[in-house]
């Protein structure tokens, strides 16, 4: 998705299924794979060279949420024993905001107002209003954000 046009990309997608809520931006270079299991909140910016895999289940991503350049969101994988695909859905509440090349595996539940931080491998399913971070991630602190803002993005790089 390296077209040039914010409003022509939105297009793009939804003729892809990729269902899309009201305000929300996708940066150049986002891959989604098999969009018809991927939503998107209203308000959401999904930065550079993000990927969202859908084709082991659906991903599910709230009301502003930020996906930082770089991360990614699998919903198949392998067992490390066998090689057998382990699928499952990924839910990220609102107000989450997921820093720069971190990693959400399958089956996965983020839960609202919940930061994972750069470089995250999340695990394990995350609780509302924490921080979590590491790899494997882990809950470093409680998030005392307020859910009163509204994600914009001004940039020339849209």
């Amino acid at each position: 998705m390296s077209i040039p046009s914010r409003r022509f990309r939105l297009w793009v997608m939804k003729k892809y299924h990729v269902k899309i809520g009201e305000g929300t931006v996708v940066l150049r270079n986002v891959k989604f794979w098999s969009g018809y299991n991927i939503v998107i909140g209203k308000g959401c910016v999904i930065n550079q060279n993000t990927l969202l895999d859908g084709r082991g289940g659906r991903i599910v991503i709230g009301d502003n949420v930020d996906i930082a350049q770089e991360s990614i969101i699998w919903t198949m994988g392998h067992d490390p024993h066998t090689h057998e695909a382990i699928t499952g859905d990924v839910t990220i509440g609102d107000y989450c905001w997921i820093g720069c090349r971190a990693m959400i595996m399958p089956g996965i539940t983020i839960g609202s107002s919940t930061i994972c931080a750069a470089n995250a491998v999340v695990t394990k399913d995350a609780e509302s209003n924490s921080i979590y971070a590491g790899i494997p991630a882990k809950k470093i602190a409680d998030r005392n954000r307020t859910k009163d803002y509204v994600l914009t993005l001004n940039s020339k790089y849209k």
